[in-house]
């Protein structure tokens, strides 16, 4: 894409004389060329071109990702039956059922799923208070013995508190106390069975035709499908009974809905401080200040909008993390392209330009001008270059996982919890909200390769970059993710919206600037050709990572 947007693109719309200046930014991009200039054609063979060349590239690196997935085979032979009446959530009444029902099949195992989401916080607490013990006991060998102060938030208050403890002691008696109450909850766990089972079959064969007979017997109410792998079940979550889970998605979308959508058009800010008064006049800001705001200003609710998607989703409480990181994805990409690349592209940048839009639709004040190339697409540029240089180093330092930290060294009770404060920020690399990220700047950057020819280099800088930083943070910062395989390919899939994106945003300027012809008619075919091939290929590419 960069040598051709730069050594064809980029010429062709440099031969045009509708910006003037040569040495303005304008003249490098498609409002530069006539309305009816012929050269537009070959920006529409080669947007055309983009569909079905990527498709290729995608499938055939899709292939080794679908060929190299961990657990491929437990998963494919093993069945999850969820929905199990209470009353028949026994093993030896499930084994004996199947035996009868499928004598030709053999099952290997079943096993039942219980409530322990009580019985994981136990067993969390059990483990730091064990871990605080051997630091004591390691502390008293070198020094004195450690003294603390029993409460919550210790090294906080102990400045106002003079009741110490002896650290050892306490953790001590505080292990035994968790102890005991993990193995009481052990107990009440084991009997209260979820309606969850995992059976294991002894062939990927033979997990297909029970599959199959089961989902056909309408007098059944178990609902049967493969299982994924032990590693990518949030276990504790599946104790919420499905309603109670649709409902609490519902609500928290909705929440996130009406929140997120006061963070779409953030460049409202810098026309509100232009637009300021202060002491009878009106405060304009210095040009460098308002050229590069509003570009930070999306970089930073970028930043901020997968964080709230993420948080959100957590509470969501997904039973699988392939579907947990599908939802971030999801979720964030539509978000992300919306508030940076479809309503700048729209021109409604600011809160005059969306009145206008809506309400005084009649009135014609030029709002058609900027529809697109707004800026002449360097409001796109700049983006790209400081998601590439800030956002990416913004990862490197990772603000939110620091202060995290930071907040929970200060509540610890003593030093000695302090080694498990270390393993507890361990958390896994958010793969939902960075494909998303990727895909946004990848999408930006074909969206406007032909019409905006220099963004492609900073594009492909950025894909550089953030390639280093994902793998310093795969390696050194975060730990292992789960899914990865399935979520490659619903991101294979949604790289197939770039494309067809570029074709409807030259269709809409060929519109706007030259009106029906016979080009917009081969574009408006070439970009439904693109959305049937793009969802069959979608369809097919799901089906086989199932």
């Amino acid at each position: 894409m960069v040598i051709v947007s730069l050594c064809i693109a980029l010429p062709i719309n440099f031969h045009g004389n509708m910006q003037g200046d040569e040495a303005t930014f304008g003249h490098t991009t498609l409002s530069n060329l006539d309305p009816m200039s012929p050269w537009i054609w070959v920006h529409t063979i080669l947007i055309l071109c983009y569909l079905p060349i990527g498709a290729y590239i995608m499938r055939h690196f899709l292939k080794k990702v679908r060929d190299s997935r961990h657990g491929g085979e437990l998963a494919a032979r093993t069945l999850l039956i969820t929905e199990i009446p209470k009353h028949q959530c026994y093993i030896q009444s499930l084994t004996d059922y199947f035996k009868q029902a499928f004598p030709t099949l053999t099952v290997e195992d079943i096993t039942l799923a219980y409530d322990i989401k009580r019985l994981s916080a136990l067993n969390v607490e059990r483990d730091c208070a064990e871990q605080a013990r051997l630091y004591c006991e390691n502390y008293a060998k070198k020094r004195e013995p450690l003294q603390m102060y029993p409460y919550p938030c210790g090294q906080v208050i102990g400045c106002c508190c003079k009741n110490k403890v002896d650290a050892r002691e306490f953790y001590a008696n505080e292990e035994m106390r968790l102890t005991a109450l993990v193995e009481e909850e052990k107990k009440v766990a084991l009997s209260r069975p979820l309606g969850v089972a995992f059976m294991t079959l002894g062939t990927p064969g033979a997990a297909k035709v029970m599959r199959k007979h089961l989902r056909s017997l309408p007098s059944l109410t178990w609902i049967v499908d493969y299982a994924p792998t032990p590693s990518d079940i949030f276990w504790e979550n599946l104790s919420i009974p499905r309603p109670c889970w649709y409902l609490n998605a519902v609500l928290i979308n909705f929440a996130l809905g009406i929140i997120l959508f006061f963070l779409t058009t953030p460049a409202v800010i810098v026309t509100a401080l232009n637009k300021l008064p202060i002491t009878g006049k009106i405060m304009n800001l210095s040009p460098i200040v308002s050229y590069f705001l509003p570009t930070v200003l999306l970089v930073s609710v970028a930043a901020l909008m997968p964080v709230l998607v993420s948080r959100s989703e957590s509470l969501v409480r997904h039973w699988t993390r392939s579907s947990l990181n599908r939802a971030v994805m999801t979720k964030t990409l539509l978000l992300l392209l919306l508030m940076v690349l479809i309503l700048p592209s729209l021109g409604l940048t600011s809160a005059q330009a969306f009145l206008e839009w809506t309400v005084n639709v009649t009135n014609d004040t030029g709002r058609w001008d900027c529809v697109f190339l707004p800026d002449k697409g360097a409001l796109f540029v700049n983006y790209v270059i400081t998601a590439a240089l800030l956002g990416s180093g913004l990862e490197l330092v990772r603000f939110p996982e620091l202060a995290l930290y930071t907040f929970r060294l200060c509540v610890a009770r003593s030093k000695a919890e302090r080694i498990h404060v270390r393993k507890a920020v361990l958390w896994e690399f958010p793969l939902g909200a960075h494909y998303a990220w990727l895909l946004l700047v990848f999408t930006m950057t074909t969206v406007y390769s032909l019409a905006c020819p220099l963004i492609t280099p900073f594009g492909l800088l950025y894909l550089v970059v953030k390639h280093l930083v994902d793998r310093h943070n795969l390696c050194f910062a975060y730990g292992p993710s789960i899914g990865g395989g399935q979520l490659a390919g619903a991101a294979a899939s949604a790289t197939g919206a770039a494309p067809i994106l570029a074709q409807a945003a030259l269709l809409a300027l060929g519109l706007v600037r030259r009106g029906l012809s016979p080009l917009a008619a081969v574009q408006l075919s070439g970009l439904a050709a693109s959305i049937l091939g793009l969802v069959t290929g979608a369809t097919l590419s799901t089906s086989k990572f199932k």
